[in-house]
């Protein structure tokens, strides 16, 4: 029953990307219905396991899935620039809509270790900046493609998401330190985690000290930071030997 709902809410997210080729007409409806089946099949999951989707790379990859682009219907559904904008978010999500389709469900049970307000701060914290991050630079390639400047819209999406991914940090540090004993451990995962908030704070320190509608590579910062992050949450994890390996 689960993989029903789940596969049927992956078909609606295709059948909306190849439909996003020719028009943005029904986009949003078709979306949101994936959105509500892929839910049911998450939530599902949950009730089964008796604990939420974040343990192991299908579960990474089904949350974060389900909320980028349950927030981007969401957003399409009150604003045109974000429906105008929604083809490219399609065409950022899909090949993470395939991956899903070849990684077969695990089932953990929970390490005592995540028994702590910290550590669901932390997951929250990091899905939120994650996602907004994700609007963020689907609108950034709608604007680079009409030749437009980063609009303010999407500078503020950026600084929310900064502001999530500082979050994330500083509860990951004090669930750190609850269940191994030290804030900061300097491994694989932490490193790259502080990269992506450099990067962050790089792209506001040139916001506040140049004019930026005529910097170049306005666009391509905002690309760079996703990309940080997208290793940050699917490639460092599952490679590195971190203290919680595969688990974001």
């Amino acid at each position: 029953m689960v993989q029903s709902f789940l596969y049927g809410g992956l078909s609606c997210y295709l059948l909306a990307t190849v439909m996003s080729r020719f028009t943005r007409r029904g986009l949003v409806p078709i979306l949101m219905i994936g959105s509500t089946l892929h839910g049911i099949a998450l939530l599902q999951d949950w009730m089964d396991n008796q604990h939420g989707p974040y343990l192991g790379l299908f579960d990474s990859l089904s949350s974060n899935l389900w909320t980028q682009l349950l927030v981007l219907g969401l957003l399409a559904s009150f604003k045109l620039s974000f429906q105008r904008a929604l083809p490219y978010g399609l065409a950022l999500a899909l090949p993470f809509v395939i991956w899903l389709t070849f990684v077969s469900p695990e089932h953990h049970s929970l390490p005592p270790t995540y028994a702590t307000r910290w550590f669901y701060l932390h997951l929250y914290a990091g899905k939120l900046a994650y996602s907004l991050l994700f609007i963020a630079v689907t609108l950034s390639i709608y604007e680079w493609r009409n030749k437009q400047a980063i609009s303010y819209t999407t500078q503020y999406i950026m600084l929310l998401a900064f502001l999530c991914h500082s979050l994330l940090l500083f509860a990951g540090g004090n669930w750190a330190y609850l269940a191994w004993g030290k804030y900061w451990d300097w491994n694989p995962l932490e490193i790259w985690s502080l990269l992506t908030w450099l990067g962050f704070g790089l792209f506001f320190h040139r916001r506040s000290m140049t004019n930026w509608k005529y910097l170049p590579g306005q666009h391509g910062f905002i690309t760079l930071i996703y990309l940080l992050a997208i290793l940050g949450f699917y490639g460092i994890p599952f490679l590195s030997k971190a203290t919680h390996q595969g688990l974001v």
